[in-house]
């Protein structure tokens, strides 16, 4: 089986990241999947965005919980707009046909109703039993993937550890998680750690991963797939 090809944010190193124009040059590089982050704006849609805050990607103050879609319509990320979570899904010729879907909480849960939100999303826009093709909801957050497992236990999940406090959370987290994936920050991806992973069942996503030299140490250790920038780097 060959790895995924999974680009981060879209191809990020060379269009704005969690945009549109991200997921189609995605596309066009030979990406098997697009990652993408999903929080609710201030009048309750779905948007694709990473940071809690405005400032870095488009220069506003305040918070995207905080912002209505309106005023996010209004804003730019290096000239390309803010899509809703929904835009993107319909938008299926611009994107690749995986999707790994990161679902963001600020501290330690998210705003109620966003995984609720996310799945019917999902369920509309990518049907197919037993779950949707080349998909998973990812998150750092246990409780978020505990309760995805509720709401729509046939779609994968992906466990997402940082090597920050790693030696902890790689014991309580995937008990707490049940995920089908670890998805592992490249530096504490180990060929013990992979391994390990492997006894339990659970695949390996390594990320962010831009150097080829690394994708290689990871790839012949064992990984099923590689998070990067830049997709072109692998994808041939």
């Amino acid at each position: 089986m060959h790895a995924r090809i999974i680009a981060h944010r879209g191809a990020s190193a060379d269009a704005p990241e969690n945009t549109l124009a991200a997921f189609s040059l995605a596309r066009e590089r030979g990406a098997h999947a697009v990652e993408l982050d999903v929080q609710l704006c201030g009048s309750g849609e779905v948007v694709v965005f990473h940071d809690d805050t405005l400032e870095r990607l488009t220069g506003a103050v305040g918070r995207v919980a905080d912002t209505p879609l309106q005023t996010l319509r209004l804003l730019r990320v290096r000239g390309e707009t803010i899509p809703t979570f929904e835009e993107v899904l319909a938008a299926k010729d611009r994107r690749p046909p995986g999707l790994v879907v990161e679902v963001k909480a600020e501290g330690t849960l998210p705003p109620p109703g966003l995984e609720e939100k996310v799945v019917a999303l999902l369920r509309r826009y990518c049907p197919g039993p037993p779950s949707p093709p080349h998909l998973v909801v990812s998150s750092f957050q246990p409780i978020v993937l505990r309760r995805l497992r509720r709401l729509a236990p046939s779609i994968p999940r992906g466990l997402l550890l940082e090597r920050r406090r790693l030696a902890l959370r790689e014991r309580l987290f995937p008990p707490l998680a049940r995920p089908w994936e670890l998805h592992l920050e490249a530096a504490a991806a180990t060929p013990a750690r992979i391994a390990r992973a492997h006894a339990h069942g659970l695949a390996v996503i390594a990320w962010t991963v831009n150097d080829p030299a690394e994708g290689a140490r990871l790839l012949a250790s064992g990984v099923s797939g590689l998070i990067t920038d830049r997709p072109e780097l692998f994808a041939r």
